[in-house]
């Protein structure tokens, strides 16, 4: 049977909303630069239009393979036992790309992979991994994107997926949003969030304006952002919020020793706002709640509750 060269890249590790995206992409070929994948290069080398018009003509024996990995799930796996790191999660998910290649019967020559850490570290553990098919030459190269067409084809499928998502992201928040103030959801006197959410990167001035205005002081923020990331773990100035409550398995929630009324004021404001059910106000006040360590509790205007996050 022919053998394939895989590519692997992704998109969105950076930014503090929306989802990080995998994408593998196997090809029949003994090169990773084919022919037939002439003019696919790093997907942030291109317009949206360039990546659009080149994702839709990939060739017919292109194997796509995607890994979404929503703001949720990277708040989940971070904050949880055993905590990982976003190295780990990335790591991981190429793993699993790999091995959904593997599941589908393809007979696999070569890895190419974008870098995360240091290359060589990366492909020992890419070897250890898939010990069991020592036939596959793995590469892991700072770049790769930009030097084989295989894994800037990989980037321009991770990078097309992570914006059409995206976009549905802003489109359903903002439908959400709007519904909810219909139905007069938030007080009169709380100003209207915006809903231009920027590059979503850390450092841009609208994406910090959108986390700004879209904090709410009890329910933090929507689902979309991912709560674990520094700049909006640690309380500023402008983004005030109350103590986290932690939980393991085995031991009960505990908060902050320094601020011990914070719990029974969270308490009795939730306990204001008859719209929640009453386990709510019992979870804010440290009783165990279900769940290990990251509970998501829905709110009818779109916005969830995380007891990890510090609200």
């Amino acid at each position: 049977s022919r053998s394939y060269i895989i590519g692997i890249d992704e998109a969105g590790r950076g930014p503090v909303l929306g989802p990080m995206v995998y994408a593998a992409l196997a090809f029949p070929a003994d090169d990773p630069c084919p022919p037939e994948l002439a003019g696919y290069e790093d997907s942030k080398a291109l317009t949206p239009v360039k990546r659009e018009r080149l994702f839709a003509a990939l060739p017919a024996a292109a194997l796509p393979e995607i890994r979404v990995i929503s703001s949720a799930e990277i708040c989940r796996r971070q904050f949880g036992p055993p905590g990982e790191s976003l190295n780990d999660i990335s790591f991981a998910a190429a793993f699993e790309l790999i091995r959904r290649f593997i599941a589908r019967g393809l007979t696999i020559s070569r890895v190419v992979v974008d870098t995360v850490g240091r290359p060589e570290a990366y492909v020992e553990k890419l070897k250890r991994e898939f010990s069991s098919h020592p036939g596959i030459r793995f590469t892991v190269e700072s770049k790769a994107d930009a030097n084989y067409t295989v894994v800037g084809a990989a980037s321009i499928c991770a990078k097309v997926t992570r914006d059409r998502l995206v976009e549905h992201m802003h489109e359903t928040y903002t439908e959400k949003f709007a519904a909810a103030n219909a139905e007069r959801a938030y007080p009169d006197t709380v100003p209207l969030p915006t809903t231009s959410t920027g590059s979503g990167y850390p450092g841009d001035p609208a994406t910090k304006r959108w986390l700004v205005s879209n904090l709410d002081p009890v329910f933090g923020w929507p689902s979309n952002v991912r709560f674990s990331w520094k700049n909006v773990a640690t309380p500023t100035p402008d983004l005030p919020f109350l103590p986290a409550l932690f939980q393991t398995e085995d031991e009960p929630p505990t908060v902050d020793p320094n601020r011990p009324t914070t719990v029974a004021a969270h308490k009795a404001h939730l306990e204001k706002m008859t719209a929640f059910p009453a386990e709510v106000a019992s979870q804010a006040a440290g009783l165990p709640v279900e769940g290990s360590f990251c509970s998501f509790r829905s709110h009818p205007s779109g916005w969830h509750w995380q007891h990890v996050n510090a609200l």
